[in-house]
């Protein structure tokens, strides 16, 4: 008989999940802690699926004009920048060209990244520095 049996015999109280676990070896039963069950039902089917932000932004720190087409350097961030990815100037579609870090051509950029980006489009002359790019 351990102290918990005999104090528990005393006070007449319930026995716990809690005093189950405590009792250790005592204890024929498989007790699973109710954080490691696993869900009911009813649980699982309100489980929602959060859709994937598609937009990305880059935050500007310089603009160059290097005849048709304007070299912007930055920093990601949200998301990750793709070639081929399009926003909106002035109400004008731009379409990035290239991506680079420092002078070597990259696939992408990610969250946090800072690199250069070249876009090709009209009316571009516009941009300065602090200002945020939604790309889609």
């Amino acid at each position: 008989m351990s102290i918990f049996d005999f104090l528990r015999k005393n006070k007449q109280e319930p026995v716990t999940e809690g005093d189950k676990i405590l009792d250790g070896a005592e204890s024929a039963e498989i007790l699973i802690p109710e954080h490691a069950r696993p869900e009911s039902k009813a649980q699982a089917e309100t489980v929602t699926v959060k859709k994937k932000d598609k937009t990305s932004s880059f935050r500007i720190f310089g603009v160059y004009d290097i005849g048709t087409e304007i070299m912007v350097s930055g920093i990601v961030e949200t998301g990750i920048l793709r070639k081929r990815m399009k926003t909106k100037i002035n109400d004008k579609d731009a379409v990035l060209s290239d991506i680079k870090i420092n002078s070597d051509s990259v696939q992408e950029l990610l969250t946090k990244e800072e690199g250069k980006i070249f876009l090709k489009g009209k009316n571009l002359y516009t941009l300065k520095q602090d200002d945020v790019l939604e790309f889609k």
